[in-house]
């Protein structure tokens, strides 16, 4: 059968797991989900055939191997830092979630 993905695949375990130390504030926790094991080894099956087939831009930074926020963080910097040298105003925005706002 074509355009069918089990149900089970998106079954999952929630824990709430404390940030710093255990509190009763729901905002101090950060959530992960244990997934069944089936579908972890469909996921890998699945992307090493496509896998040729599949890429992405340079820029992106995060969920790559060897990359993260540090990387990002460091780009933005030396860009940063480039601008303001050269008596350039900067301006940045971002998008996200802030707490407490």
């Amino acid at each position: 059968m074509l355009n069918y993905i089990p149900v089970e695949f998106g079954i999952g375990l929630s824990i709430p797991l404390p940030k710093e130390n255990f509190s009763s504030i729901l905002s101090e926790y950060r959530c992960i989900t244990v997934s069944p094991v089936i579908s972890k080894i469909f996921e890998l099956c699945i992307s090493s055939v496509l896998k040729k087939y599949l890429y992405s831009s340079n820029w992106q930074l995060g969920f790559k191997k060897k990359l993260g926020c540090n990387h990002a963080i460091y780009a933005v910097r030396k860009t940063v830092d480039y601008f303001a040298k050269n008596d350039t105003t900067v301006n940045i925005m971002c998008f996200g979630y802030i707490e407490g706002i």
